[in-house]
């Protein structure tokens, strides 16, 4: 929801029935409520969420690591039983917030 840009779950529930096991999702989450979002998609899917969804902390443009950020979401995804892979996108770590390309 941070973003502004609709995520319909209908095109997940037909990947998870045409090509069960065969691809993940991952979504970027910048709050709270991008987290909470997600987690009632994943809960709300027909066929069932049985394929790895993994997130990642967003950055914000032109902030350092964001670590406080990233202990939340992952404190988040552990209250809700770990239903989520949480990964921080290390090219920003290795290169830099703000580099481009990498």
């Amino acid at each position: 929801p941070s973003t502004g840009i609709d995520f319909g779950i209908s095109p997940l529930e037909e990947l998870a029935a045409s090509h069960p096991g065969r691809f993940q999702v991952k979504s970027v989450v910048e709050n709270e409520g991008d987290f909470f979002f997600l987690l009632e998609r994943r809960s709300s899917l027909k066929v069932g969420g049985n394929f790895p969804w993994v997130i990642t902390p967003a950055y914000i443009p032109g902030e350092n690591w964001p670590l406080q950020r990233i202990k939340t979401i992952v404190d988040l995804n552990e209250k809700a039983s770990g239903p989520f892979r949480v990964i921080c996108q290390q090219h920003k770590l290795i290169h830099g917030p703000n580099q481009k390309n990498v």
